[in-house]
């Protein structure tokens, strides 16, 4: 064992072995072993070498010596094990699996009596925390210990579980399967035709009632997907459902993993359980708590952590939305300048840059120019942008594009185009659930476009009243806040 140790000790780096002495001041004897190991010439040393390094001055028996070393070795040996590990895998292990491999080796060393408690504790918290992908190996782990005792007995029930943990675990791959497939459909085909493979989530839910993370699976999947889906834009009810059960879910099980386990999974659990809260503050039109939210993304420290992955263009894009939503422009314009540096550090620029697209909403929305390029070069960069998300087929990007093109021609009185772009296919799509909409743009392209009397703009301005009272849709939203805002904009103007 003396080789071992000093094998262990030398496997770490300097930045390590630094760290190990840090964390073991004020233990002299283990340091003064650390120091032994550090001069030491000879691999296959003696015990009275070590003893009489760090018992110089006693008089108690050699024996004596010798087994209080064996305690301190054996003390330090499990502690530069579990440091190795720890440093070589923190990056790629949770804490579960490392205190499952840490115990494995531990019997395997024969410490089969001290560790198996602390098995069993272990495999009770992953059958409460529904932890599949460990627990038929953690369950096979404690087979093994009782036949190394030949204590049989114990082991029919742990049959029962290996079998049962085996069967959950595959069902779990499963759900994981159809979520990717949700995935794939929802993106080529609609939301419409994801909802056979959502189902299919839902038939494990109920197969396994008394074990949560399938239910959990399925609602969480269930709001992310039909949040993200023009189909339930106006079924935000329905969306709503579903958020309730993830949170009450997350409440009960604040550690229970969704479909991935892995290293990290708590922070990047909480990141998508923020961001499905802000999206569906955002899409039923709580524009403020949406943005707080948002918010709070960007300022969670483990979400700036990089090897996470967590914060993305995606992020900023959304907080963006949320800004401008809230009428935040000033933010809006400095996430804005966050997502420039992001894309700048991390190489991510493309052909389309939303940033541009934001200058121009905050000119138009806010009457705020940037500095970075003029209102008539963000225009002519819009007419670009266009071209390309219709060659991209990109449909999101390009239903806000246009509808940015159609306040530009309401402003600079450009209305045989305004016209065209009511009936465009993408602004149906985007805008025109109903009708009530398209006529009232009508309508303003034709007060806007004549000298109007007090009378008119006063019933004008009821009309859009009217409409903003039961309007749902977060976009037909803006566009009826930002016809207001423009009306009064053009009472305000000299004669």
């Amino acid at each position: 064992m003396n080789k071992q140790l000093l094998h262990t000790y030398r496997q770490l780096n300097p930045t390590e072995q630094l760290n190990i002495r840090k964390s073991l001041n004020g233990q002299t004897l283990p340091l003064r072993l650390l120091d032994f190991l550090e001069a030491c010439t000879n691999e296959s040393f003696f015990n009275r070498d070590v003893v009489s390094f760090l018992y110089p001055e006693q008089t108690q028996p050699y024996s004596v010596l010798e087994n209080r070393y064996y305690k301190i070795r054996k003390k330090l040996l499990d502690y530069l094990n579990m440091q190795s590990f720890d440093q070589a895998s923190q990056s790629l292990f949770h804490r579960y699996e490392i205190e499952l491999k840490t115990m494995q080796r531990r019997i395997r060393e024969g410490q089969v009596t001290k560790t198996y408690a602390k098995l069993e504790n272990l495999v009770n918290r992953l059958w409460n925390l529904n932890l599949f992908e460990l627990l038929p190996e953690a369950i096979d782990s404690l087979i093994f210990a009782n036949q190394t005792f030949n204590r049989l007995d114990k082991n029919q029930d742990l049959h029962q579980q290996y079998n049962l943990s085996l069967n959950l675990h595959t069902d779990l791959l499963q759900c994981l399967n159809r979520a990717r497939k949700v995935y794939e459909v929802n993106f080529s085909m609609g939301m419409k035709a994801a909802i056979v493979h959502l189902n299919e989530l839902k038939r494990f839910a109920l197969k396994h009632p008394s074990y949560p993370r399938f239910r959990y699976c399925y609602e969480f999947a269930s709001a992310y997907y039909k949040l993200g889906s023009r189909e339930y834009v106006h079924a935000m009810n329905i969306v709503g459902r579903h958020m309730n059960s993830v949170w009450k879910l997350h409440n009960l099980h604040p550690e229970m993993p969704l479909f991935n386990f892995r290293v990290n999974y708590e922070y990047s659990q909480r990141y998508h359980l923020l961001e499905i809260r802000a999206f569906y503050l955002y899409n039923t039109c709580h524009f403020k708590s949406s943005y707080e939210t948002y918010k709070q993304l960007l300022q969670e420290p483990g979400n700036s952590k990089s090897q996470l992955g967590l914060v993305n263009e995606t992020t900023y894009i959304n907080a963006i939305r949320g800004a401008l939503a809230a009428e935040q422009p000033k933010d809006a314009l400095e996430y804005g300048r966050k997502l420039s540096q992001f894309q700048a550090a991390n190489n991510t620029h493309n052909a389309f840059n939303p940033v541009w697209m934001v200058y121009l909403q905050v000119y138009l929305d806010f009457g705020i120019q940037v500095q970075e390029k003029s209102p008539d070069d963000l225009y002519q960069q819009l007419l670009s942008d266009i071209v390309l998300l219709e060659q991209q087929g990109n449909r999101v990007f390009l239903g806000e594009a246009l509808l940015l093109e159609l306040k530009w021609c309401i402003i600079h009185q450009s209305w045989q185009r305004a016209e065209i772009l009511i009936s465009h296919t993408i602004l149906q799509e985007a805008l025109f659930h109903d009708t009530s909409i398209k006529q009232l743009l009508k309508e303003s392209i034709a007060y806007f476009s004549q000298k109007s009397d007090e009378r008119q703009t006063q019933l004008f301005e009821r009309q859009i009243n009217r409409q903003r009272l039961k309007e749902l849709h977060p976009q037909k939203v803006f566009l009826l806040r930002w016809l207001k805002r423009y009306l009064a904009h053009t009472q305000k103007e000299p004669e």
